[in-house]
């Protein structure tokens, strides 16, 4: 067998059932007994619209969309919303006519709605020996059973998850939504590829020790040979035999380079790690770290977040840099690490090129840290470019931890470059650069509420995001300094409580931190305005850059 096709799907409703159970099974090889592995089933994609018409007949009401409605949504569940978004409801669809449109089970008394969404809703579903699942509307269950699962795909909500080793290596490309959420110790989660996990667990996620939720590698493609890595398109990526970029910048082997530029916001991070550029020599470079986004109520977390850069191992590969991980917690608590780390470069003999990994991009909104050290179970290293006996020549630059706490006003930046396993000395690295915000010309300043909207000539890019803003009027005396909380399509920047600013001219980019720490080798350079009552050098090799602190201690060796 070179390959099975997907299995189709099992529908079961029994008396008393409300949404009825959904089985997706690929059986067992009959010669061997294991698990037939196949792609995910896709359930048809129901997607959203306008309605057009709600007609009520009886306890029931017609919908009407700009489009017929196929028989994929025949048993099918639609919500409808109003005008505002606020939900009116969801309803099964119990029949379709002659002029395309559903009629919905109990919908002859709402009035309002504006348009639909379609839902898949079981009672319980199973997936089984090597069937996966896919699908683009939200699909919601109390129960899900992950026996023996290749992979499920897109948007799930259930109220209890538990993800055994050995089950579901792809977990979701889209959002998971659980109560509560176990990964079991041996399990590794995975991201589909090309993809980001996001999961909103408002009870507790529990990662238990050996258990890994990994979208290391899941970044940035590396360069094909001799080409350059890619990068988010505004940003110029890592050219040939260089190590990807992304929270530090990469290094390059001794081919042309250089690494590419580092990106993305220090305070609120939401991109990939970039590429490693394609060896001048042939080869493609390793892919960046992918991201993980948690939004949970309590985290306890045993075993490990893994963001890593692919590494390039003394076969033409270039490696990644490191991706992103936020977090956002009421409480975190246990031993294991969350890690954002550049790819090694290793190589074996002087016409292989293998450039290392700068550090990734990791951000901490948590309520309270309960026997959780962030400075020794949070990493965003840069990555090691080293010989094939494991000498080390040279490190990348580390990326960036960031830690927001209750009533801080401006957060915590670490930037630590970690100490050698071998030596236990300090990873001495080049300088980690935040990503220039600049000064421009404010276009427009459009009050919403208490807030306004700021214009320039060109776009706010994503390392903007979390940052500081001064605005200046024409004479240069400052208005202000605001948070940049949101950006819009356009470009555009919203700036918390500068709803009442009037007379802007002029903007400035600023980086402020309550406290900041560069630790064990690393280096920090800024081109904007470094603001900072706490800067703690703790066998920091260089600050470069405009920095404003009260007071400043240099101790003998730092």
């Amino acid at each position: 067998v070179l390959e099975y096709a997907s299995p189709g799907t099992i529908y079961l409703r029994t008396p008393g059932s409300t949404y009825g159970e959904l089985i997706v099974d690929s059986g067992t090889d009959g010669g061997t007994g294991k698990d037939r592995i196949s792609s995910a089933t896709d359930l048809p994609s129901l997607g959203t619209g306008s309605v057009v018409n709600l007609t009520p007949q009886g306890a029931d009401a017609w919908v009407e969309g700009p489009e017929p409605f196929l028989p994929r949504w025949l048993g099918a569940w639609m919500g409808l919303v109003d005008e505002s978004g606020v939900d009116l409801g969801v309803f099964r669809v119990a029949a379709l006519d002659g002029f395309g449109r559903a009629l919905l089970e109990g919908a002859g008394t709402v009035t309002g709605a504006a348009t639909y969404r379609g839902e898949y809703r079981f009672d319980r579903v199973r997936v089984r020996r090597g069937a996966g699942l896919a699908a683009t509307d939200p699909l919601i269950t109390p129960d899900l059973d992950l026996e023996g699962a290749s992979g499920i795909l897109g948007p799930v909500a259930t109220p209890d998850l538990v993800i055994e080793a050995g089950e579901v290596p792809v977990l979701t490309d889209g959002s998971l939504l659980a109560e509560n959420a176990i990964v079991r110790s041996g399990a590794r989660v995975q991201p589909a590829a090309g993809s980001e996990l996001r999961w909103t667990v408002p009870g507790t996620l529990t990662v238990e020790a050996g258990a890994v939720i990994d979208v290391g590698g899941f970044g940035f493609a590396g360069g094909t040979s001799n080409s350059v890595g890619d990068a988010p398109a505004w940003v110029e990526g890592s050219r040939p035999d260089a190590g990807g970029s992304h929270g530090g910048r990469g290094v390059t082997w001794d081919g042309p380079g250089p690494a590419g530029e580092v990106y993305d916001s220090v305070y609120l991070p939401q991109l990939a790690g970039g590429g490693g550029g394609g060896d001048e020599d042939g080869g493609d470079g390793s892919p960046g770290g992918g991201v993980l986004v948690l939004e949970v109520g309590d985290l306890v977390l045993d075993g490990t977040l893994d963001a890593n850069g692919g590494a390039g191992n003394d076969n033409h590969h270039p490696a990644g840099a490191g991706g992103t991980v936020v977090i956002r917690a009421a409480t975190v608590s246990g031993t294991g690490t969350v890690r954002a780390d550049g790819g090694l470069g290793r190589a074996c003999s002087s016409s292989r090129n293998v450039g290392a990994g700068g550090g990734g991009r990791v951000a901490l909104e948590v309520e309270q840290l309960v026997g959780f050290e962030p400075l020794e179970q949070v990493r965003a290293l840069g990555g090691s470019r080293q010989q094939c006996s494991g000498g080390v020549l040279e490190y990348a630059s580390p990326g960036t931890i960031y830690l927001r706490p209750p009533g801080s006003t401006y957060g915590e930046l670490i930037v630590d470059s970690g100490t050698d396993g071998g030596t236990g000395q300090d990873r001495v690295a080049a300088a980690t650069e935040l990503p220039s915000l600049g000064t421009g010309s404010v276009v427009t300043l459009t009050p919403e509420g208490v807030d306004a909207w700021v214009e320039a000539p060109e776009p706010f890019l994503p390392r903007w995001l979390g940052a500081w803003m001064a605005l200046v009027d024409a004479s240069g005396a400052d208005l202000g300094v605001f948070r940049v909380v949101a950006l819009d399509a356009s470009g555009r920047a919203l700036l918390e409580g500068a709803g009442g600013v009037t007379g802007a001219a002029g903007y400035r980019g600023e980086y402020r931190f309550d406290r900041v720490r560069v630790r064990r080798g690393a280096g920090l350079a800024v081109t904007d305005p470094l603001i900072t009552p706490d800067l703690d050098l703790e066998g920091a090799s260089e600050i470069l850059g405009p920095v404003a602190t009260p007071d400043l201690v240099i101790e003998a060796g730092e």
